[in-house]
């Protein structure tokens, strides 16, 4: 059905009747007619568009998931890059201790040392 200037006013008015009173047997029939007429017109105009915004989601969707996996495997790295990190702060720290005591036994060994004049 084509909706026209004359089936809007015609669906108006049987809705406005509608909203006074109980319509009759004929009128209900001819607006749940105009209902289904509308409701037609709106799936053939607004489906094409519905479709493309259903694949439009899609694409969103999937770019979604693949953006989040991509940020986990990130954080993974991330955290593995923290961890190695805490790992050469501690071998570090353990290699000054022992470059420390290395320094302190050879000073002490240094001024233990017997004077140059009485080696020979």
């Amino acid at each position: 059905m084509e909706w026209t200037e004359e089936t809007q006013q015609r669906f108006a008015e049987l809705r406005q009747r509608e909203l006074a009173g109980p319509l009759g047997e004929a009128e209900q029939g001819e607006l749940a007619r105009l209902y289904a007429a509308l409701e037609a017109d709106e799936a053939r105009y607004l489906g094409p568009t519905i479709e493309r915004m259903g694949r439009v989601q899609q694409a969103a969707d999937t770019e979604l998931v693949a953006r989040q996996t991509r940020n986990e495997e990130l954080a993974t790295l991330v955290q593995q890059q923290e961890q190695l990190i805490a790992e050469a702060r501690a071998w570090l720290a353990q290699f000054e201790r022992r470059r420390l005591l290395l320094q302190e036994r050879y000073a002490r060994l240094r001024r233990k040392a017997p004077p140059a004049a009485s080696r020979s």
